[in-house]
């Protein structure tokens, strides 16, 4: 995934509804996922119009990993991987900078101990 991809998942969930998201399904069999379900009515995902046909199927566990990949999940991981990212970037420089000086030092007492 490129910083791009990343600023713009990072952009869609910040501007999302960030309550708790929930997958939900009424007496009559119809489910949603939505922000709060019930709270105020704006729905993610309607899998039966009033008539009962389906629009499309989901299966309760894709309606519950939908509800747990919330906007405040997606950023969450996203800080996470630009932690990680960081302390890879960190890792990285103090292993070439001891390695360097490492290599420094030795010609250093080479070229000295040559000298004298």
């Amino acid at each position: 995934m490129t910083r791009a991809e990343r600023a713009r998942l990072r952009a869609l969930a910040e501007a999302a509804t960030p309550r708790p998201w929930r997958y939900c399904v009424d007496p009559d069999g119809c489910a949603v996922v939505c922000p709060g379900c019930g709270e105020d009515h704006d729905l993610l995902a309607w899998l039966a119009d009033e008539s009962g046909a389906r629009l499309y199927t989901i299966t309760p566990a894709d309606g519950e990993y939908l509800a747990a990949v919330s906007p405040t999940t997606i950023v969450a991981l996203l800080d996470e991987l630009e932690r990680a990212e960081q302390r890879a970037e960190a890792l990285a420089k103090a292993w070439w900078d001891h390695c360097y000086v490492s290599k420094v030092n030795r010609l250093a007492a080479e070229v000295l101990g040559e000298g004298t």
